[in-house]
């Protein structure tokens, strides 16, 4: 008697257990999402995150309320509408931003960043947003006159910029005499002190930053009537993502064929006239754009093939 009661108590137990791993699993197959190749599917987050170098005005700078502001910033708040999410904003070393886009840390960066063929190996852009260039600021007292006059001289940059990677090229070694003496720092507030300090006889930059730094040094600093190159400003996606830089081209077109364009130009560079509503700061910069996407495409292509043949042979 006491052998059937324990066996008819296995026996439920059993059951009992069967029943519960069964309702888990339908519990599991109603909760968790899944693809066609039954993996899981990843949640879509209700934020987009934006990366960027805060202390670049007037493109993102932190207000009187520590709280981040800026060109910059409002067009991300723009692209966030459109897509309709929330904005989370990541400050970070400027020269980290495309490795973070690569890494899927942040989904776009706004940063005052230049199309480069160089960055267009790893990122893709959106349209043109600005025409910018890089200048040359020096002491007020200094005889530097001309871009021929920083060889041989010290010269401060910001890390990973576009000013970086030109005073570099222009100051590379030449007939076997090193004349690079260039000095690169994470931001441009230390760039600026170190010709300040008389640790450096100029410093490449931005123009609007550059701008912004000598007059709050009103008297000590100038800004040489020669620019040392041109650029243009445009926002950075993970290769691939054309659903988010569709997003923000969408945004850049409407921006600049309602009037938003033009009054945040007003705004935050007064000096600046605009020629033709929407068209000034980005004229003929896009078509130049594509070309040179086109071009790093034409050269991948070529570098594929290059490689197919060699290992062919």
């Amino acid at each position: 008697m006491k052998a059937t009661k324990i066996l008819a108590l296995i026996l439920a137990l059993a059951l009992a257990v069967c029943a519960f791993a069964a309702c888990g699993d339908k519990a599991n197959d109603e909760d968790v999402n899944t693809n066609a190749q039954g993996e899981q599917a990843p949640e879509e987050s209700d934020t987009i995150v934006m990366g960027t170098q805060i202390g670049f005005p007037p493109f993102e700078v932190f207000d009187d309320n520590a709280q981040p502001a800026g060109f910059d910033i409002d067009l991300s708040n723009m692209i966030a509408d459109a897509a309709g999410k929330k904005l989370q904003i990541e400050n970070m070393d400027f020269g980290g931003l495309i490795a973070a886009i690569q890494s899927g840390k942040i989904d776009f960066s706004a940063a005052g960043m230049s199309v480069t063929e160089e960055r267009l190996q790893s990122v893709d852009f959106s349209k043109p947003y600005y025409s910018s260039r890089q200048v040359i600021v020096v002491p007020a007292d200094s005889t530097i006159a001309s871009k021929e006059d920083l060889l041989g001289k010290k010269v401060a940059v910001q890390e990973g910029t576009t000013g970086d990677s030109m005073v570099r090229e222009f100051k590379e070694t030449d007939n076997g005499e090193p004349k690079d003496n260039t000095v690169s720092f994470k931001l441009n507030a230390d760039v600026a002190m170190e010709v300040l300090n008389g640790r450096a006889d100029a410093f490449v930059l931005d123009e609007e930053p550059s701008k912004a730094i000598v007059a709050q040094n009103e008297g000590k600093l100038k800004i040489l009537d020669v620019e040392f190159g041109t650029e243009e400003y445009a926002i950075a996606v993970k290769k691939g993502n054309t659903e988010l830089l569709d997003i923000i081209n969408g945004v850049i077109d409407q921006m600049m064929s309602d009037g938003t364009y033009d009054a945040m130009i007003a705004e935050y560079f007064p000096d600046r006239a605009v020629e033709a509503e929407g068209e000034a700061p980005v004229d003929g910069a896009e078509g130049a754009i594509d070309q040179l996407a086109e071009d790093v495409d034409a050269n991948a292509d070529a570098a594929d093939t290059a490689a197919a043949d060699a290992v062919a042979e």
